[in-house]
């Protein structure tokens, strides 16, 4: 059967043909783009019309990076403003305690939510283990950090894990401890929470369970128009999730999956068919996350922190998880496996260490495919490092949104106003012909990619202040970012990421051109309808 959309404008993000009037669906694919009249005499009496009414119609928007398969991200949200409403502790344990009460517990007992932002706190203090078991003893609580490097447990929790003032800190990683009595205050750093929340708060959950969380938050990213999307740090137990969703038909986005460096081994096939799509899914590469995040000063920085953390000594600027020996290896082995990486690189210490390895595999392996490196985050590379970047075929994947969100925080605290300002320098890429792509990191901030293209175009912050605007892209070039660049940085360039002929009819209709409006209301754009491969996925209400 075939749809005509008409009466519409359509910006197909292809080059030799920027916009047309109408596209004709056939069999989940683009048979015709054009004029009206150009495409309307390909339809016959079952062609199913859609009077596009004058909105604007995209290719479906492509997640340059994100975690959708963390379910994680499926947990009760503590965001602060505008995501959220919290703005303080008071806010917080409130907030939990409503939640707790109204059951929102895990099938397994534990209560976990994520989102919360100590930048708001006063003195940016994050909530203790002490301030947690007052809100209980008995149920086990994990509450993650808005960045997912840093979180909070309660005694329960710790009891749970077998962690006490006689564990070590894992490897790349920090259980941190009172200065004066050495006890476990309950906050966790990178790994470490991340072996209590993949090793004990999502354990014990049934298959359903876990698939129906899944498809909400599938859901969830179709309503903000993202008809591709990206699990970067795949567990075994999640892409056992995955593997479940889709021999059930429950996956209704393309997910492209890289396991995380512990995995690798494991969970990615020798055979190249697990690097196409197979019902909706399919293995893009490896993933290693090397450092942390700025907005939890744990990022590796060449220069020190504009204010340390109290925990810290003057002169931090955060560190890395692996060496630089390590690193070398895992691009080797990628190399050598022509896999794709994808490198967590929040700091530009870390950027350096990346290129440096990947360099050095170069010329070790003798590996000279086109494999397509990411730098994920990129949040503070340097001018010099675009230009090895781009030496190396090593794509930025930007965290923009930071600009908006802790714009205000890294420009006071994290950064300071010099280096704060030039975050995430989407026109460096710009000028220099490199593809790019932003992203929202999911669950750190909401998926929404025309907040991303907002972002890009008007740097600034959450308070209103300009933050190295000479950074700002125009229109257009946000637009490529959440969809053409997105799907070379995929190698799905041949399938999507513009609206052609023999692509597949993966579409966004907005109700307004984001062409059209004033930059500053971009952000006000509205998602009415996604479509994947020829089928409305989601649909919002009139």
């Amino acid at each position: 059967m075939k749809t005509l959309y008409y009466n519409g404008k359509i910006i197909t993000v292809n080059d030799a043909q920027p916009q047309a009037e109408a596209l004709l669906v056939e069999d989940g694919k683009i048979l015709a783009v054009g004029t009206q009249n150009t495409v309307s005499v390909l339809k016959d009496d079952a062609t199913e019309l859609v009077d596009l009414q004058g909105k604007t119609m995209l290719p479906g928007f492509i997640d340059g990076h994100g975690h959708i398969g963390n379910l994680i991200a499926a947990l009760p949200k503590l965001y602060p403003p505008p995501a959220g409403i919290v703005d303080s502790k008071e806010t917080l344990f409130r907030e939990m305690k409503k939640m707790i009460a109204n059951g929102e517990l895990l099938e397994n007992g534990w209560f976990a939510a994520l989102g919360y932002d100590n930048a708001f706190f006063e003195n940016e203090e994050h909530p203790t283990r002490k301030e947690l078991d007052e809100i209980s003893t008995e149920i086990p609580i994990l509450l993650l950090h808005v960045s997912g490097h840093v979180g909070v447990v309660n005694s329960k929790a710790l009891e749970l894990a077998g962690w006490t003032a006689d564990t070590p800190n894992p490897e790349g990683a920090v259980i941190q401890r009172d200065p004066f009595t050495g006890e476990l205050n309950g906050i966790l750093e990178e790994k470490a929470i991340h072996i209590i929340g993949f090793g004990y708060t999502m354990k014990g959950l049934s298959a359903e369970s876990l698939s129906e969380m899944f498809l909400h938050t599938q859901q969830y990213y179709a309503s903000n128009g993202i008809t591709t999307a990206q699990e970067g740090g795949t567990t075994q137990d999640v892409l056992q999730m995955l593997d479940y969703c889709r021999s059930h038909d429950k996956l209704i986005l393309d997910i492209v999956a890289y396991p995380i460096q512990e995995y690798v081994a494991e969970l990615i096939p020798n055979d190249s068919e697990s690097q196409k799509y197979q019902n909706h899914l399919k293995i893009g590469g490896a993933k290693v996350v090397a450092d942390g995040s700025p907005q939890a000063k744990t990022a590796w920085l060449t220069q020190p922190y504009y204010k340390k953390p109290s925990y810290a000594e003057e002169g931090y600027s955060g560190y890395p998880i692996y060496t630089d020996e390590q690193m070398e290896q895992f691009c080797k082995t990628a190399m050598e496996h022509n896999w794709q990486m994808l490198v967590h690189c929040n700091g530009d210490a870390m950027g350096d260490q990346f290129i440096r390895a990947y360099q050095k595999a170069t010329e070790n392996s003798g590996n000279q495919k086109d494999l397509r490196p990411v730098m994920i985050h990129a949040q503070t590379v340097r001018e010099d490092q675009l230009d090895a970047m781009k030496e190396l075929g090593i794509t930025p994947s930007y965290f923009h949104d930071h600009v908006y969100y802790w714009g205000d925080y890294h420009l006071d605290s994290v950064l300071g106003p010099e280096r704060g300002r030039r975050i995430s320098p989407l026109k460096s890429s710009v000028v220099r012909n490199m593809r790019f792509t932003v992203h929202n990191d999911m669950p750190v901030t909401p998926p929404n990619p025309v907040f991303n293209i907002h972002n890009a175009v008007n740097r600034k912050t959450r308070t209103g202040r300009e933050i190295g605007t000479e950074y700002a892209i125009d229109v257009m070039e946000a637009i490529r970012a959440v969809t053409i660049y997105g799907a070379y940085q995929y190698f799905d360039e041949a399938i999507k990421g513009s609206l052609e002929v023999g692509k597949l009819a993966d579409m966004v209709i907005l109700d307004k051109n984001p062409l059209e409006v004033p930059k500053e209301e971009i952000k006000d754009i509205r998602v009415l309808e996604t479509i994947k491969e020829g089928k409305t996925i989601y649909k919002a209400e009139s």
